[in-house]
Order: C-alpha cells, then sequence, then structure tokens
C-alpha cells in the first residue's frame, strides 16, 4: 500500500469535494477514482443529489488525517431544490 503525505491527502481530499462535488462536474470523479464498475455507480449516486439540489455546496468544516485515512465532516447548504420537476425554493 502507497502511503501519501498527511497534507496531500487531504490536498486530494479538498479538491476532490470542490471539482466533483461542488462543481457537480461528474466527469472530474474519474481523476480521483480508479477505474473500476463502482467508478460509474459513485457518479450515478451522485447524480441524484446533483438534480434533486442544483445548487447544493459542500464546505469542509473539520478534516482529520491519519496514514492514508482522511475523515471528513462536511456542511452541506442548498436553497432550491427540484422533485419529479417542480421546482422549490427552500427558506433559509
Amino acid at each position: 500500500m502507497k502511503y501519501y503525505p498527511m497534507d496531500e491527502n487531504k490536498t486530494l481530499i479538498k479538491s476532490f469535494i470542490e471539482e466533483v462535488f461542488n462543481k457537480h462536474n461528474l466527469t472530474a470523479a474519474d481523476k480521483y477514482i480508479a477505474a473500476a464498475p463502482g467508478r460509474e455507480g459513485f457518479k450515478q449516486m451522485l447524480n441524484r443529489p446533483f438534480l434533486a439540489f442544483p445548487d447544493i455546496h459542500g464546505t469542509v468544516e473539520h478534516m482529520l488525517s491519519e496514514d492514508n485515512l482522511v475523515v471528513v465532516y462536511l456542511g452541506l447548504e442548498r436553497t432550491r431544490a427540484c422533485f419529479k420537476g417542480v421546482h422549490l425554493l427552500i427558506n433559509q
């Protein structure tokens, strides 16, 4: 198993959150997830909340790392939702 420096792991996770999650760029997931059957399933899983909450955005609240493990507490924000083609405005 290859170990990366902790700061490098944190930078990689932050980049993934920004590129894939916040920009809703599912194609960018290919840079972060190994080519495997699970990669397409992961992208399909993320597509549903992206469609339901078109402006969903994650903010890293806390991040811990040890060896090759990174744990993230991600705060989510959204103001709009779409359910069965009906667009809703969520009160903040």
